[in-house]
């Protein structure tokens, strides 16, 4: 069995680098999706204000149930990700559902980016602290990490900022 690549120190195996690469494909084309695509601005527009929206002649209801649809392929797709990595089990997402909202939290809630931002941020974190102290503490380590963003900056790095931080 092939041992992996190594990379500054670390070893990176082909499926690794398998769900890096399908992850960050899906990513970019969501982000355009959301950006360009007139389903994604319908989409941004709901969001935004949906009685408005309703307005001038988008359906919110057909817009959030296209919307559930993608973010459960989604889903989808990420579950076939981590399982090519972990053992297959009931819950086997659930600490992943649990790093995601994390990571969301830290990039800040709305802001595609943001998760992005948030769930490397995260996850360089965690690693580079299990480097220093064992591999158990991974899970603490995000835990501190959500606290300290909820206490210091609780909009995300690229969020909404609160009232009390533009002051």
């Amino acid at each position: 069995m092939k041992e992996g690549h190594h990379f500054l120190g670390a070893v990176i195996t082909d499926v690794q680098i398998l769900i890096l690469v399908v992850s960050g494909l899906l990513s970019i084309v969501l982000w355009l999706f959301i950006q360009r695509a007139r389903l994604g601005k319908a989409m941004r527009a709901v969001s935004d204000d949906s009685i408005a929206s309703s307005v001038v002649g988008i359906y919110p209801e057909k817009i959030i149930f296209i919307s559930f649809a993608i973010g459960s392929a989604l889903a989808g797709a990420a579950g076939i990700l981590i399982s090519l990595e972990t053992n297959i089990e009931p819950t086997m997402g659930m600490n992943a559902i649990l790093k995601g909202i994390i990571a969301s939290i830290i990039g800040g809630i709305g802001s595609i980016p943001g998760a992005m931002f948030g769930g490397f941020f995260l996850g360089i974190a965690e690693n580079l602290g299990i480097w220093k102290i064992q591999a158990g503490w991974k899970d603490c380590i995000a835990f501190v990490i959500l606290i300290i963003f909820l206490l210091v900056r609780p909009g995300g790095i690229l969020g909404i900022k609160t009232e009390k931080e533009r002051l």
